[in-house]
């Protein structure tokens, strides 16, 4: 069996290796203490009423007499269960010198095992290399590195950054209008360059300011953030500091040194003349901003702008008591979970700071994984890629809300029904319900009138316009002349043509006459059969020059512009003969939405410009994928629905899967015009959102698989 502690067995005295350290004071004001491990390098907060257990403690005490030792010589009052429990937790943490059986060491080193292929799931984003302890030279280097941050020094730096960003401000357009220069390989190396050099400044600033306060560094190195190395400095042990604010000049250090170098580097390019040292200074004025402003200040990941909020709010482990603190509060406000705040202590002003805190933190934290699980499944093959993406949404998003599950469950016990538990029962189960109970959908696809028979008049060959018979809103019936086209090419063909006819039936006259050329005679005559068949050809070829209607209707659309002896190019349209008695819907259906739809089916036809209903059914569905969009009102390039590319010949190519479908009005609706766009509202089988995000998965997975 594992050793208790009890409460009537004398209690197990502290290893004699730890060390005690003041502590930076409370908010409130109360002494706090720092509990340093040598052996791990770790450290341990302790506060006011917990080092009275150890200042008053001596060996061989038991739980009774420690509380009573206490209560007799402090104003606060301890019971055994509270000694007991700093017991207990002291013992987790390894901090008592009591033996272990062998059953609990078999535990510790089970625990202690992880798994290397979880350790590295949790810990890839970030990891430490340490390349060297800096301490001795630090100490050394230190007397020449103070006076560039004297008071003289950091007067000089503030009025060139002054100046800088004064002159800069005035051509902010010209330093703005840069950066597009750089998005190159060439310009992103050396970004990464300027980068690199403007942190390692950074750390060395960190490092020279702890030196300063006598804080040993006990290793200086590289952090892998995501594969991407970055310096980093180990300035844990700032928490022997009794001070705060040389906590902070450490934490604040950093930036500091990058604002200064990004002021510099700002005043010396508004300065310098065009070239390459003006490039230089861009990069890392630009750089020196980005980093300092954009990710060195921001607390809600753990850099300098996380240390320097912890500083300011005078609140050590900030996130794990910001987001415990929070948890409290909307335990509270959506399942009344009335249980004592974990940090009473807190003023009701730090405590809504807090959950700002924590609620921006958390959705930074899912913007921030969100986009480090596409850059992963980008950046990789489809199936390591993929793969890394669900491990990531599942070690960062899914994770967190499963343990906070857990933990509501571990609370059940003081759950109690109330309004507030049953006003969040309710509403998760109405979303749940909504999500996952199949209903009806209604589904809309982009549409637009259309004539329900058409002809478009265009120019099948280039040629000059000889005659021109039609006009705009001009009536004509089927077969009705409409325009021609002649060619000089085609005369000039059919002319040689016609003269080789007469030619060859010359020789074939002579030939039937004189005896011996009459052998010759079947070979012209072949000759006169290929030239009349090249005759015949080019006849059907200038009746095609001539245009005539193939439908009864209107000319609309009509090109007036156009006039007799006007060259003509090829597929130039001259208008469009519709019948404006029938109008037809034509919607176009993405591919996924086919299944939802039938023929005969009942269709709703909207008008965007005057929400107009028309009702019809779909008359055709067309099997074959939407090569060329005919409408370009209905096209991306002309805030249509349809997202389209166009090619060299200016056609619009769909970029996704679209399929014709043709809605049949009814016959007692009123005449409509054509080309107008809009909506087709069709009601498609009932189905739940649950099954439709899981289909999509599904597909996702399967194709991205590259099975």
């Amino acid at each position: 069996m594992a050793a208790q502690v009890g409460e009537g067995k004398p209690l197990p005295n502290f290893r004699k290796d730890l060390r005690l350290f003041q502590g930076p004071s409370e908010p409130d004001g109360s002494p706090t203490y720092t509990l340093y491990d040598p052996i791990r390098a770790k450290y341990f907060k302790v506060n006011w009423v917990e080092s009275l257990f150890l200042k008053h403690y001596e060996s061989g005490m038991t739980a009774n007499a420690l509380a009573d030792e206490i209560n007799t010589h402090s104003t606060v009052k301890i019971t055994p269960d509270q000694v007991l429990f700093f017991f207990e937790d002291a013992k987790k943490s390894n901090l008592l010198s009591m033996p272990k059986t062998s059953e609990e060491m078999l535990e510790i080193c089970e625990k202690r095992q992880q798994n290397p292929i979880l350790w590295l799931l949790f810990h890839y984003l970030y990891i430490r290399i340490p390349i060297m302890s800096p301490d001795r030279f630090l100490q050394k280097t230190l007397p020449f590195v103070l006076p560039l941050i004297s008071k003289p020094a950091l007067l000089l730096y503030a009025l060139l950054t002054t100046i800088g960003i004064i002159v800069t401000s005035s051509r902010l357009d010209e330093f703005l209008y840069t950066f597009p220069y750089f998005f190159s390989a060439k310009g992103i190396f050396s970004y990464a360059v300027a980068v690199t050099c403007v942190k390692f400044i950074h750390e060395f600033a960190h490092a020279y300011t702890a030196a300063y306060l006598r804080v040993n560094i006990p290793s200086m190195g590289i952090a892998l953030i995501i594969m991407w190395p970055v310096l980093y400095t180990n300035v844990t042990d700032s928490w022997k500091l009794v001070n705060r604010k040389h906590r902070f000049y450490i934490s604040v250090a950093g930036v500091s040194a990058e604002l200064i170098i990004a002021g510099l580097a700002t005043f010396f390019w508004a300065f310098s003349d065009e070239g390459l040292l003006k490039s230089i200074w861009f990069i890392i004025a630009s750089a020196s901003w980005i980093t300092s402003l954009l990710i060195n200040v921001n607390p809600a990941m753990r850099f300098d702008g996380y240390y320097l909020l912890s500083d300011l709010w005078g609140i050590d482990n900030l996130q794990n008591v910001s987001f415990a603190a929070t948890r409290w509060k909307l335990r509270q406000w959506f399942l009344g979970l009335d249980i004592p705040t974990p940090y009473d202590q807190v003023p009701k002003s730090r405590l809504r700071g807090f959950i700002i805190y924590s609620i921006y933190t958390w959705l930074y934290r899912i913007g921030l994984y969100t986009t480090i699980a596409l850059f992963v499944y980008h950046s990789f093959t489809k199936v390591i890629g993929l793969s890394l993406f669900i491990l990531e949404i599942g070690v960062f998003m899914v994770w967190p809300l499963y343990s906070e599950a857990k933990e509501i469950y571990a609370l059940r016990k003081y759950l109690k029904w109330n309004w507030k538990l049953c006003t969040t029962l309710s509403l998760v189960t109405f979303a749940f319900l909504a999500f996952a109970i199949p209903y009806p959908h209604v589904e809309y696809f982009p549409a637009i009138t259309a004539p329900v028979e058409s002809q478009t008049l265009y120019a099948p060959y280039q040629g000059i316009l000889e005659t021109l018979d039609i006009a705009r809103n001009q009536s004509v019936e089927k077969g009705d002349f409409l325009y021609s086209i002649s060619s000089r090419e085609q005369d000039t063909l059919v002319k040689k043509d016609k003269l080789e006819k007469q030619i060859i039936q010359r020789q074939i006259h002579a030939l039937s006459v004189d005896e011996k050329q009459r052998p010759f005679l079947p070979e012209k005559q072949g000759e006169l059969v290929a030239v009349l068949t090249r005759l015949d050809a080019l006849k059907q070829t200038q009746e095609e020059y001539r245009i005539h209607s193939h439908v009864e209707g209107e000319i609309i659309d009509f090109d007036e512009t156009l006039r007799i002896g006007q060259p003509i190019a090829k597929d130039q349209i001259f208008g469009k003969i519709a019948d404006t008695s029938q109008v037809k819907v034509l919607c176009y259906v993405p591919e996924k939405f086919l299944d939802t739809i039938r023929e005969q089916q009942h269709a709703t036809f909207r008008i965007t410009s005057n929400h107009q209903k028309y009702y019809g059914k779909i008359e055709q569905i067309n099997p074959e994928r939407l090569k060329v969009l005919k409408y370009p009102a209905l096209s991306s390039t002309n805030k249509g629905e349809i997202p389209v590319s166009e090619d060299t010949n200016g056609r619009l190519i769909p970029i996704e899967s679209y399929y014709p479908v043709t809605i049949q009005l009814d016959p007692h609706e009123e005449i409509i015009k054509f080309d107008r766009v809009g909506w087709v509202e069709v009601r498609g089988p009932a189905r739940s959102w649950m099954l439709d995000f899981s289909r999509k998965v599904m597909n996702i997975l399967w194709q991205e698989s590259g099975v």
